[in-house]
């Protein structure tokens, strides 16, 4: 758990705002509370006011250090809805959003109110598919480079610490990308690299291309995808260890590691897991925790303009404290 600790330990000194939509549930203001129990932000709650504050009671949570933005009354929505109207309402009331825009209307607020600066994080509920959030909040908050690709990560917590860095691993895509290309593969990989140096501290990255060949072992178009991926990554300028066409025992493991690729910097040794697919991402992150008994802090996303998340399905309190925190770390890439 040391890094997950680290985490709330870095979130500290930044101070930032963190946008989250109420939801009248324990685990909700429970999460609320981790936040300012642990003082790695300011909690912002967007509901109605009169609700928020009742929960507030009900759960035991002081309303002191709390702010609070009624969806109805506050003129900060007013100005959130104008933005909307101009960039996106009229695709929602008469696109593929309109069965749910009034479901999603909070959502779409938040979205809002971080893009025109009320607050640096934003933390959505989970009301909608990863794949119509993300489209959603690509039109409100913009990609962080013009032709940018959105994808994900996430922390995994393993009870395996001889694994990763005492059992913490990074995954990338297992939520967004569906089919990615080389290029698409290596810009997943620089991403989820960039954000496991800021959250591992002293220890580097180590990263993998996973295949289910390693070093030649195997040949098919779906090895040469990730093959020609690494190849690209070879062209850049990058700051962490990495490898490419490792299976996932050689990855990690390094007995076998040292004797399926010798002459690897990571193989045995892998912190950061990049998967070829959303198939075998998904199912590897599933895999880990319903088999597993894993802690995981995801869907992180990357290459939109501000840190903007959804809280998972079945969302707990540390869901909000570990997203919220990585969320203000990851400020720090956009400052």
């Amino acid at each position: 758990m040391e890094i997950l600790q680290s985490l709330l330990i870095k979130a500290k000194p930044w101070h930032k705002r963190i946008l989250l939509i109420s939801d009248d549930s324990y685990q909700f203001y429970s999460g609320v509370k981790s936040i300012l129990d642990k003082r790695i932000g300011k909690p912002i709650v967007l509901g109605h006011t009169e609700a928020i504050l009742q929960s507030l009671k009900d759960y035991g949570v002081s309303d002191k250090q709390i702010e609070i933005i009624d969806i109805e009354h506050d003129f900060r929505v007013i100005e959130a809805f104008k933005y909307c109207n101009n960039i996106l309402l009229e695709d929602l009331v008469g696109g593929i959003y309109s069965d749910m825009f009034w479901d999603v209307y909070t959502n779409i607020i938040g979205l809002a109110l971080v893009k025109t600066g009320v607050a640096d994080v934003f933390i959505g509920l989970p009301q909608f598919s990863i794949k119509d959030f993300v489209l959603i909040a690509k039109s409100i908050i913009g990609t962080k480079y013009i032709k940018g690709l959105i994808s994900s990560s996430h922390l995994v917590q393993t009870t395996t610490m001889e694994y990763g860095v005492n059992g913490i691993l990074m995954f990338g895509d297992c939520s967004i990308v569906e089919n990615p290309t080389s290029k698409e593969l290596a810009d997943i990989t620089n991403s989820t690299a960039l954000l496991a140096s800021l959250i591992f501290g002293d220890n580097k990255p180590k990263v993998s291309l996973l295949s289910f060949s390693t070093k030649g072992s195997a040949s098919h178009h779906m090895v040469d995808k990730v093959i020609k991926a690494g190849k690209i990554i070879d062209s850049t300028s990058k700051t962490y260890d990495y490898d490419y066409e490792l299976q996932l025992d050689a990855s990690i493991d390094p007995q076998i590691g040292s004797r399926k690729a010798p002459f690897s910097l990571v193989a045995g040794y892998a912190n950061v897991l990049i998967f070829p697919d959303l198939q075998a991402g998904n199912i590897g992150l599933s895999l880990v925790n319903l088999l597993g008994d894993a802690i995981t802090v995801g869907p992180i996303i990357h290459g939109l303009s501000l840190p903007t998340y959804q809280l998972p399905n079945k969302y707990t309190c540390a869901d909000i404290l570990y997203l919220s925190a990585v969320g203000v770390i990851a400020t720090t890439m956009v400052d």
